[in-house]
């Protein structure tokens, strides 16, 4: 094919006629917001190494089922997250704040489900593999929150924090139970655009046609992308708290996503070395 007839088919292709993109946006974007970029560079990097680490562990134990090798469940949901956060950011810092948040859901519930899935299976198996939808089954998040729970690491990391709220240490903080609870609520809130704050945060505005840099909408996502990092990591560290005691040049970055109080608290309750 000649040259100039690869430019005539290029010029007859069809491109989605929306702004997907707009220079302003980010550039304002990235101006005003120089140190919450790089601690959003910084977090995102930690998290996925941190999540390498628990997929090459977890991928050294055999999951067979039927004579068939399967991904383990904890290593498959957090790579699908790697997309999930890349594609939240570029919303975020493009003006798309609503639907940046949206992500924010899907990594905070997809990265999390892999802990249970990790302890059930044939679960996981009728989840992902299964083409039938009989066979399909369905996590709900907030008995998914009872679950960990029942872990004895998830109720000693609560009990440690109502003994720091009752010493007035810890003035913000009820539970990691209710505040995980919390933040599901709150990021589905946004979602469904539940109350007066959330809806303005959508941006709607019927006289404007065009999308604008907003700072106030922009920490809003920013917040909560700290908030789903932050649970998510320690999470995972109360799953399998001394894993990280493996990976010594990973352990401070890692942990220093985390609260003082947090890592106070797995140091001294859970053999976590910092």
């Amino acid at each position: 094919m000649s040259k100039k007839t690869e430019n005539k088919k290029e010029k007859q292709l069809t491109k989605p006629e929306i702004g997907f993109t707009n220079e302003n946006i980010s550039i304002q974007t990235i101006r005003e917001n120089q140190e919450a970029i790089k601690d959003i560079n910084h977090r995102y990097k930690t998290w996925v190494d941190f999540t390498t680490i628990i997929s090459d562990y977890y991928a050294k134990i055999p999951f067979r089922h039927g004579g068939y090798d399967y991904h383990n469940p904890i290593g498959l949901l957090n790579h699908e997250c790697y997309l999930t956060i890349e594609s939240s950011i570029i919303l975020a810092t493009n003006g798309y704040y609503r639907p940046a948040i949206s992500l924010l859901r899907c990594w905070y519930e997809t990265s999390l489900y892999g802990i249970y899935y990790n302890d059930h299976k044939v679960e996981f198996l009728q989840s992902m593999y299964e083409d039938e939808p009989e066979f399909w089954f369905m996590l709900n998040m907030s008995n998914f929150i009872k679950y960990l729970f029942k872990l004895p690491s998830f109720r000693l990391f609560d009990m440690e924090l109502k003994k720091k709220r009752e010493k007035n240490e810890l003035k913000k903080f009820r539970s990691f139970q209710n505040s995980m609870n919390e933040v599901y609520m709150e990021l589905s809130a946004y979602i469904h655009g539940r109350g007066k704050v959330r809806i303005e945060i959508l941006s709607i505005n019927p006289e404007e046609k065009t999308r604008n840099y907003n700072k106030t909408n922009f920490d809003c996502w920013n917040s909560l992308f700290c908030i789903v990092s932050s649970i998510t990591t320690t999470s995972f560290i109360l799953y399998n708290p001394k894993l990280l005691n493996k990976y010594p040049s990973k352990r401070k970055q890692i942990l220093g996503i985390l609260n003082k109080d947090f890592i106070d608290i797995l140091t001294k309750n859970f053999g976590v070395k910092y």
